[in-house]
């Protein structure tokens, strides 16, 4: 069964690409130039595979990309303990930059003693 549906959809396929130049001339939207080239496709027919092009001669290696490859990782290794080392040495006192960071808040210094005075004055 699904062979049989196979070759179907197989058939319906390859008759729709082949008569598919005849049927875009028949509509209405397609323009003029389009539809005048139709008749010399059709008569050229497509090109064939042994038409194409050989692979310049001056392509690259697959080996000479794989060292290229290699080198750029070791490069991005070696930025990255750069980055890491230098974020090592910039240790930051937490003491230093808790004082720093509330100065620049201009945060009071919370009082629990202050608070829970508040919170019972306003309970009253």
């Amino acid at each position: 069964m699904k062979l049989i549906l196979m070759v179907l959809s197989f058939s319906f396929f390859a008759t729709g690409c082949t008569t598919s130049a005849k049927f875009i001339s028949e509509l209405e939207d397609a323009p003029k130039w389009f539809i005048d080239q139709i008749p010399e496709v059709e008569a050229k027919g497509y090109p064939s595979v042994a038409s194409t092009p050989a692979a310049p001669d001056d392509l690259p290696s697959l080996a000479s990309w794989e060292v290229k490859l290699e080198k750029l990782k070791n490069e991005g290794e070696q930025v990255n303990l750069d980055a890491q080392v230098q974020s090592d040495s910039k240790l930051i006192d937490t003491k230093q930059f808790l004082q720093s960071s509330l100065d620049m808040a201009d945060v009071e210094k919370f009082n629990e003693e202050e608070a829970v005075a508040l919170a019972a004055k306003q309970k009253d």
